[in-house]
């Protein structure tokens, strides 16, 4: 949170105050103000999260220094949480070896994109790309469920704005393409992946297991694809469920160790992604 403070100073002589300036440590800042009531507002989100002074000089008609005040004020400034902004879904409609989907609204320059898509054993993933020219990363590792199904996650930070269709490119046919797209804003727009995490297993309790994370407010994101259906895990946010598979999201607390979980109906792989938020 910025915090907001206000000074004002007055001459003690009888002839008037010309100006004031203002010193934040001892550093001019802002400009001379030359007309009352020489309020100064300073916004202090530039300024470290410590105990800071500001003093107030004013000056006279005749050029010396009349007054000065000082007042002391703390600094803690907090980042905004990771928030969920948008999702879309989509499955082939046949064997294909490329998916196209678009968001339903415009993007938003420096947020950040995640795509989880799953498709059958006998591909293998070229590229993801989207409209807008981001540059695609892939977050852990290809994981595949008892039923066969191959699941990979990947994102894109500090993204472009705009109407974004993203796209996604096998090296041959797959039987088909499922694939999810989310947006979130607040995410580190430098380093925003702050643990991976992920396993398959057969139907029941579902884990990602668990990985360490090292900032407060971390995002949990899940993307768990199940052989029938996939059920969110306690605290989780259902974002999507379409064709049985699930993306999911939670707000973590402190550092500590974090998995996604739920529960599937059949075989299963779940995919974490701890997202960090922007300092």
């Amino acid at each position: 949170m910025s915090s907001t403070t206000t000074i004002s100073a007055s001459a003690s002589d009888n002839v008037g105050v010309a100006w004031v300036q203002f010193k934040v440590d001892g550093t001019a800042v802002g400009p001379q103000i030359t007309a009352a009531p020489y309020n100064y507002s300073l916004v202090t989100t530039s300024l470290t999260n410590a105990t800071h002074t500001l003093t107030a000089i004013a000056s006279d008609l005749s050029g010396n220094m009349a007054t000065s005040a000082v007042v002391s004020f703390t600094v803690n400034n907090t980042s905004a949480p990771i928030t969920f902004v948008q999702i879309a879904a989509k499955s082939s409609s046949a064997a294909t070896n490329s998916l196209s989907l678009s968001f339903s609204a415009n993007a938003t320059a420096g947020n950040l994109i995640l795509v989880g898509f799953d498709f059958d054993a006998s591909s293998t993933p070229s590229s993801v790309t989207d409209s807008e020219g981001n540059a695609f990363t892939e977050v852990g590792t290809q994981l595949t469920s008892p039923g066969g199904a191959r699941s990979r996650v990947y994102f894109a930070k500090s993204i472009k704005g705009g109407p974004d269709t993203v796209t996604v490119n096998l090296s041959s046919n797959s039987a088909w393409i499922e694939l999810y797209i989310s947006e979130y804003s607040g995410a580190d727009t430098v380093n925003p992946v702050d643990a991976q995490a992920g396993a398959s297993g057969s139907a029941g309790a579902v884990s990602s297991g668990a990985a360490a994370t090292t900032a407060t407010g971390d995002v949990i994101y899940g993307y768990c694809l199940g052989d029938w259906v996939c059920t969110p895990g306690s605290g989780f946010a259902a974002r999507s469920k379409f064709d049985g598979n699930l993306i999911e999201d939670l707000t973590a607390g402190n550092p500590g160790s974090y998995a996604a979980t739920g529960s599937a109906s059949k075989g299963w792989s779940m995919q974490m992604v701890a997202l960090k938020k922007a300092p």
